[in-house]
């Protein structure tokens, strides 16, 4: 698992625009999206113990330089990343869940 701050993320994956606020899916799992150059689209979801903190609706703007990002692997296998609000082992170990 690999994890850097939220600005390196953008910085090192092109994003050319991100969503001025904190949107849920209809299960209720908040996420930002994040628009690369191509016009690639990614919705990024917030770990597990971050979706406690955070509330649909938020500013992305006001929470940016408090978040982190980890790429991970699933049970499955398969690649996700995930946003956090702390890059400690603990909130991260909960996105595997």
């Amino acid at each position: 698992m690999t994890y850097k701050t939220f600005k390196q993320y953008c910085i090192d994956t092109k994003v050319v625009s991100i969503a001025k606020s904190v949107r849920a899916n209809v299960n209720e799992y908040p996420y930002i999206t994040v628009l690369r150059e191509g016009n690639v689209a990614e919705n990024i979801y917030f770990s597990k113990n971050a979706t406690a903190e955070v509330a649909v609706g938020s500013l992305t703007k006001s929470i940016a330089n408090d978040l982190f990002v980890a790429d991970t692997t699933n049970a499955d296998g398969e690649a996700r990343t995930k946003l956090s609000f702390n890059n400690s082992y603990e909130d991260m170990g909960s996105m595997f869940e």
